[in-house]
């Protein structure tokens, strides 16, 4: 199972990766993660707000496994007035951290080694999908869900 201290250590290793990032949070609920963006200050930009994963348990008692399933926001605060090439900038910078932050989980998976050998060794590569958020309690970006296998 991937676990919070987990997503807490590869948040901040995904943080110090992608050079655009300036802050993270975690966020479990809905409710949680609106009032983060809510609260999130332009100066800050860029956000990545990691999800507390969902866990599935395929198998049997033998041959147990979790599907660890997995979201990550990359988002600015917008300000609406600057028209929409500022606008369309944030979707750009976001997109490209989205890039990164997916060659970072597949390079860490085809290493092999470090700390997060064990949960990504599990990435299914075909699981993974970048898409636009817009209008988010004020901010933009982007959303990167994925799935991996763990072993319990």
């Amino acid at each position: 199972m991937f676990t919070i201290p987990q997503l807490k250590q590869y948040s901040q290793v995904l943080t110090d990766t992608v050079p655009a990032i300036k802050k993270w949070e975690i966020a479990v609920t809905v409710e949680e993660l609106s009032q983060i963006v809510k609260d999130h200050k332009k100066t800050d930009n860029m956000l990545l707000l990691s999800l507390v994963p969902h866990h599935d348990v395929e198998g049997d008692q033998h041959d147990a496994q979790y599907r660890n399933v997995c979201g990550f926001f990359l988002l600015e605060k917008t300000d609406y007035k600057e028209g929409q090439e500022k606008y369309l900038e944030i979707f750009e910078r976001t997109q490209q951290a989205a890039a990164d932050l997916v060659a970072r989980m597949r390079e860490d998976k085809d290493s092999g080694g470090g700390i997060f050998c064990n949960f990504l060794s599990g990435l299914d590569e075909s699981s993974i999908s970048i898409d636009p958020i817009k209008m988010q309690d004020g901010c933009n970006g982007h959303y990167v869900a994925v799935n991996f296998k763990t072993r319990p």
